[in-house]
């Protein structure tokens, strides 16, 4: 699965210029929180490379959709992961893992 660092440093980037200041509890520093309970759950559980990969874009991507919308943004952070996961390579049977990771929070 190759494009994870860059997608990480482009869903990272967004987060920090896009997000709304209005919104106290969701932004970078929620998405960094919630990737680093990830990882702890990932070494616990022994989640497989691949697999741990998938979760931590989940976990990267489910809340961009607030840079667009607080309704429904779920779905916006879809459509977001969709097009950076298209623009780093990933396959589709990836993007609909991630996508029902996103929409499953």
């Amino acid at each position: 699965m190759k494009g994870y660092i860059k997608l990480r440093k482009k869903a990272l980037e967004i987060l920090n210029t896009k997000m709304s200041k209005k919104y106290a509890y969701h932004g970078i520093h929620h998405t960094l929180d919630v990737l680093k309970v990830s990882n702890q759950y990932i070494r616990r559980e022994k989640i497989a490379p691949p697999e741990a990969k998938l979760l931590r874009v989940g976990v990267l991507m489910h809340d961009l959709g607030f840079t667009e919308s607080y309704i429904d943004h779920e779905l916006q952070s879809v459509k977001i992961a969709e097009g950076l996961m298209s623009e780093f390579n990933f396959s589709k049977k990836d993007k609909t893992i991630v996508q029902g990771l996103i929409l499953a929070t």
